[in-house]
């Protein structure tokens, strides 16, 4: 029974990649686009006052428990079930660091995206969602992710260029 169970865990993490993923192993903009969601990057890996403001957002929703899939780039995914509070989501993401996260809901009622180089994450949901689990202007949150992240004077050209294509990829979702 427990191996059944198991593998429908594995299933239902394998098809939540494929709805969310794209080639690039980034947020499908069609799946964002479907779900009629916005869509905020937030620099480097959640810091508290980040994890805090997600936390509250999803207590907004009655959301104790989230699930987290953890996986390597093409590899199996691991689901497992995360408790909602700032610590333990960091701790969640930190410890998982050398991996792809995501943490939703079983409704899928929200998205928080962890990429495997850390270089950004992605909070995803309807614009009442993100206003809640990031509480500045969109335009503030701009000048966070590019003028002190991916501006850095100590980034390669390519890293710049990177982490501004991944603003832009999402900047058509402008959530607040």
């Amino acid at each position: 029974m427990k191996d059944e169970s198991s593998q429908l865990c594995t299933k239902w993490a394998e098809q939540l990649i494929k709805r969310w993923m794209d080639q690039q192993f980034q947020i499908s903009v069609e799946s964002l686009r479907n779900k009629g969601w916005s869509a905020l990057p937030l620099p480097d890996l959640l810091n508290p006052m980040e994890a805090e403001w997600i936390s509250e957002a999803l207590s907004d929703k009655g959301l104790t428990i989230i699930l987290g899939v953890r996986f390597d780039y093409m590899g199996n995914p691991l689901l497992d079930k995360v408790e909602n509070h700032r610590d333990i989501i960091l701790n969640y993401i930190g410890m998982n660091s050398h991996l792809y996260v995501l943490l939703t809901d079983p409704d899928e009622s929200f998205l928080l995206y962890k990429e495997q180089g850390n270089q950004f994450c992605l909070i995803c949901g309807d614009t009442s969602f993100l206003a809640r689990s990031y509480r500045c202007s969109y335009d503030t949150a701009k000048i966070m992710f590019i003028d002190y992240w991916a501006d850095n004077d100590l980034r390669t050209k390519e890293e710049r260029l990177f982490l501004t294509n991944v603003w832009d990829k999402y900047a058509i979702f402008k959530p607040i």
